[in-house]
């Protein structure tokens, strides 16, 4: 894989087959960060709100679900 200023990623052998190639849509070339900078940085903020914001979504729903009261049908 290619980063910007040929970083290197280094992972352990037993998670390599987490690891695929990025195809993007469209035939659009993705824009490659550098690791560690600022921009990088700034994608991983953004990304982990919105897993907080679908992580706190999900709690609620199943809460909700929780408490409502489901419609029992008579067995056939």
């Amino acid at each position: 894989m290619n980063y910007a200023d040929n970083d290197t990623v280094y992972i352990p052998t037993y998670q390599l087959s987490l690891v695929s190639k990025y195809i993007s849509q469209n035939g659009i070339t993705p824009v490659i960060h550098k690791l560690g900078g600022n921009r990088w940085i700034q994608t991983k903020k953004r990304a982990k709100k919105q897993i907080e914001m679908i992580a706190k979504d999900l709690v609620k729903l199943y809460a909700e679900r929780i408490i409502r009261k489901g419609i029992a049908f008579d067995t056939d």
